[in-house]
């Protein structure tokens, strides 16, 4: 395709998916990229989710869970169960992650996001999952969405709102719900998606619930949802890669005489950001 060239502007070159899916998770703010888990791994977080959920059930009261807006969310998995930590350093998140927000970003949250067939929802409302009152013009944090169950119209696909992690107020209810796009894709998708940019799930109106797991990494400056590094200390290799994107390699040190260590000893350690 030819184009108009302008000497002060530098044209974008795709060679490979990557620089696809960086390219609109630029410009629109979120990316989609079909099939990405086999069907037997889907299958097994699939049954790992319903049964953390359950016993999250068991140790929150299910009416404070509705009447705090946690209904269907699963907090802190990595806690409950290890084998979700295959996300967590998937290549396909490693390689956006080096070329976005870089190599020392640390996982903020790890949850799972549950529609149970036609029941209200925290997640229906058009929100941002890094809601902070400005803006940067470089990459805070960067969310991968990987769904468990197809989203169809019919399950309640989540809506994104184009270019909207841009801005730095909240648009109109009608601009929102004028521009918002419908995401449909397969399970084992994922989408990649701008932790800035508006968004909001969609009522379930089939028969079974839809499931998706919400992976969110930050600057490690950035506090986590729920201190992971305290969580998963004691249950994962200090020296692991997976421990520093974990935020164990990034814990403020807890007095002046921990800090007044060689910095190779302290515990937020050179490099880190």
């Amino acid at each position: 395709m030819s184009y108009q060239s302008y000497q002060e502007s530098r044209k974008n070159i795709l060679t490979d998916d990557l620089d696809r899916i960086a390219e609109e998770l630029d410009i629109r703010g979120y990316a989609i990229v079909e099939q990405v888990l086999p069907a037997t791994t889907v299958t097994e977080l699939s049954q790992h989710l319903d049964a953390v959920w359950q016993q999250q059930c068991t140790e929150t009261d299910p009416t404070v869970l509705r009447d705090s807006g946690e209904w269907g969310v699963c907090r802190a998995l990595l806690a409950y169960e290890m084998s979700f930590a295959q996300l967590v350093r998937h290549p396909l998140t490693m390689s956006l992650l080096n070329r976005t927000i870089g190599e020392t970003a640390i996982l903020h949250l790890i949850n799972g996001i549950i529609a149970f067939p036609r029941q209200a929802s925290n997640q229906l409302v058009f929100h941002r999952d890094f809601a902070k009152p400005f803006t940067s013009d470089q990459l805070l944090s960067l969310n991968t969405f990987w769904l468990l169950d197809d989203f169809t119209s019919e399950t309640g696909a989540t809506w994104f709102v184009p270019h909207s992690h841009h801005l730095s107020y909240t648009p109109s209810d009608a601009y929102l719900q004028k521009y918002a796009e419908r995401i449909l894709a397969p399970r084992g998708s994922v989408v990649v998606f701008d932790s800035r940019v508006y968004h909001r799930g969609a009522e379930n109106h089939s028969p079974t619930p839809r499931r998706a797991l919400n992976l969110q990494y930050t600057r490690p400056f950035i506090k986590q949802q729920i201190n992971l590094a305290a969580l998963m200390a004691d249950h994962i290799d200090p020296e692991s890669p997976l421990a520093q994107t974990l935020g164990l390699w990034s814990v403020p040190p807890p007095s002046v005489k921990r800090f007044r260590v060689p910095p190779t000893q302290r515990t937020y350690r050179q490099g880190q950001g």
